[in-house]
């Protein structure tokens, strides 16, 4: 026998589920024989109480209550008993609170307006595993990845490191890749997203059936439907040509969404319906076809921003959102360079027939200064080159692009290498020296537009007249424009 406790204030929901959670129906569904309790609590207070007492296999309890908020039970249930098996029942606009939820240790969430069809899809999912009593602590094991397991998967690529992003990455992909939750990765280009798109479908149950991608930005509208959603169409012999979609192929598997800002505006509102429906309609054809495929999008670009400028569906941003992965650009974890470099060394050095095994400290400085527009991609095209210079065993700062060797200032591209170093000279004339550089590529940036150029700098204008008349650049303006 299976003993489950729901809690929830509504006694029509707690009956509702009671009764069907019991029902013959769904034991079919389960292929079970054995029976189901169903113990009911109206509230948190109450349900610590039947807890206590009947130790129920799997615990199903709203977020919102009077009494007691969902995060205050939770933890008292998991002190009770930190084996516990919990499944939240989220409301759509809280999906945020959910995933704390699961982070503080509820197994998963069912999302309303939900179905009964869903709760006994994740009950299917914990009893397969939940044979008996003792099998408690293999489904908490299967749920609880450790981080060595998921930093081993992280070093199957180029994602490696044990910076705190790095350390905050593990620890969402540890909460999330047991649940089917849609997953937004968001990062410069070159950040490996993928990367971490294919570690949480390796640690997910669903690791055994396909992970399949698709470039957003590398077809027109037409042919990303078709891609997406497959099609079928009559040739000219009067037989009729069909073709999967990725989605149908990606199905009980995983389908990674890459760069989903260049997704034409019309394919997101078809995406927004497969995710609300889990059903799509290939092109040129009206018969839907059930698709289960989990969804984890990535992203460049600021979704917020490109929905106000009437490029981003304001409901899909919310549907993928629900889980965020913020990808930190290499030069906010500078000190995970060192591994990654060397693990490129390990990575290229046979291919390029090299004797190369490490790389020097005097090599590292330098490629932690540099700012890395490219990200990792930029890192490992780096260490190919070097590794291909090298005449020993060692990569040497000599070795390095000249380009590493500078100082290099994002904004406005100025570049400053050891040689611009002027000698005979003290600091405030060295700072001077550099803001007379920085404002005058700013002017010409901006065509002599003060207001521009202030802009560029992000000072305010009398700030930029000031500097301007202090370092006496009001003779080359005036120069400039005759």
């Amino acid at each position: 026998m299976r003993r489950i406790l729901v809690i929830n204030e509504k006694e029509p929901i707690r009956l509702g589920l009671k009764t069907a959670i019991e029902s013959e129906a769904t034991r079919n569904f389960l292929g079970i024989t054995y029976k189901i309790e169903v113990y009911t609590a109206k509230n948190g207070s109450e349900g610590i109480a039947i807890f206590k007492q009947k130790t129920p296999d799997v615990v199903i309890t709203d977020i919102k209550m009077k009494d007691m908020s969902g995060a205050n039970l939770l933890k008292e249930i998991l002190s009770i008993d930190k084996k516990a098996i919990v499944i939240m029942l989220a409301d759509l606009p809280i999906y945020s609170e959910a995933i704390e939820y699961i982070k503080l240790g509820a197994y998963n969430y069912v999302a309303k307006p939900w179905k009964i069809t869903d709760i006994r899809k994740e009950l299917k999912k914990i009893f397969s595993i939940q044979q008996n009593s003792e099998q408690k602590s293999k489904l908490l094991e299967n749920n609880t990845i450790s981080n060595n397991e998921i930093k081993n998967h992280f070093q199957l690529g180029d994602f490696i490191g044990s910076s705190k992003g790095i350390i905050d990455i593990v620890s969402i992909i540890e909460k999330v890749s047991t649940t089917d939750l849609p997953v937004l990765i968001i990062g410069e280009q070159g950040t490996e997203k993928e990367i971490i798109a294919k570690c949480i479908h390796k640690l997910s149950p669903r690791k055994n059936n396909p992970f399949i991608k698709i470039n957003c930005w590398t077809s027109t509208e037409n042919s990303l439907e078709r891609e997406m959603f497959g099609y079928e169409e009559v040739v000219f012999d009067g037989t009729t040509k069909h073709r999967l979609g990725r989605y149908e192929i990606a199905n009980d598997g995983t389908i990674f969404l890459e760069d989903i800002e260049e997704m034409p505006i019309k394919t997101q509102a078809k995406l927004l319906r497969v995710i609300e429906e889990n059903e799509l309609e290939r092109v040129g054809v009206e018969k839907t076809i059930k698709v289960n495929a989990r969804i984890i999008a990535s992203t460049s670009k600021d979704l917020r921003k490109e929905i106000q400028e009437k490029r981003f569906s304001n409901d899909l941003y919310y549907k993928l959102n629900i889980v965020q992965i913020y990808v930190p650009p290499l030069r906010e974890r500078k000190e995970d360079i060192p591994d990654i470099a060397r693990h490129f060394i390990k990575r290229h050095k046979d291919r390029l027939i090299s004797d190369v095994t490490d790389i020097s400290d005097e090599a590292i400085q330098f490629l932690q200064r540099y700012y890395w527009p490219g990200n990792t991609r930029e890192l490992e095209n780096v260490i190919e080159q070097s590794i291909l210079l090298a005449s020993g065993k060692i990569i040497e700062q000599e070795n390095l692009p000249p380009y590493i060797k500078r100082i290099y200032n994002p904004d406005n591209d100025i570049i400053l290498s050891a040689n611009d170093f002027p000698k005979n000279m003290n600091l405030n004339q060295y700072i001077a020296e550099i803001e007379t550089r920085i404002i005058k590529e700013a002017l010409k940036l901006s065509g002599n537009d003060k207001s521009k150029t202030a802009k560029l700098l992000g000072i305010k204008i009398s700030a930029l007249n000031y500097k301007i008349s202090k370092l006496r650049l009001n003779e080359d303006l005036s120069k400039e424009k005759e």
